[in-house]
Order: C-alpha cells, then structure tokens, then sequence
C-alpha cells in the first residue's frame, strides 16, 4: 500500500493491481462486484436521507451507475422510475 502512496496522479489500470494485493497481505475480503454495488447504492441511500444529495441526484446515480451492470441487485431497479418521475 505504501507503494501507492508515492504515485502522483495514477491511472486506475496501474494501481488496481497494487491495491488489490495490498488488500490481500492485509487479509482485507474483497466483497463480490454485486455486493459492492448495493454497498454503493446504500451510500447514495445514506447521502439522500442526510440532505447531502438531493433524491432526483442520488436516484440517477444509482441508474446510472449501478442499475447498468450486469451484477447490479434487483432492489435497485426501483430507482430507475424514481428518478425519472422526479425529473419529470
């Protein structure tokens, strides 16, 4: 990790590898792409409720970002009415 550190300006192809093996010599689990979508989506879920995002922005993100991959959990399908009802 230490190795990140000194990068300036990394391209994410050059340092997903490092971290991701400094991750495993911390014996840090890596939870699976579809887990790490709904940990997203439950960021954007916790910065709507805050007040820190509006719902029309935190509705899209999720669309966006998450309701296109492939792995991304059913739960989140919703957000895509959501955000289009709310920009309409």
């Amino acid at each position: 990790m230490l190795e990140l550190a000194w990068k300036k300006a990394p391209a994410l192809r050059d340092v997903a590898p490092v971290f991701e093996r400094g991750l495993q010599e911390l014996n840090v689990a890596v939870p699976s792409k579809g887990r790490a979508l709904l940990l997203l989506a439950n960021i954007y879920c916790k910065q709507m409720r805050s007040g820190e995002i509006s719902p029309f922005e935190g509705a899209y993100n999720i669309w966006q970002q998450i309701c296109v991959e492939d792995e991304a959990p059913e739960m989140t399908f919703d957000f895509m009415t959501w955000a289009d009802a709310l920009q309409n």
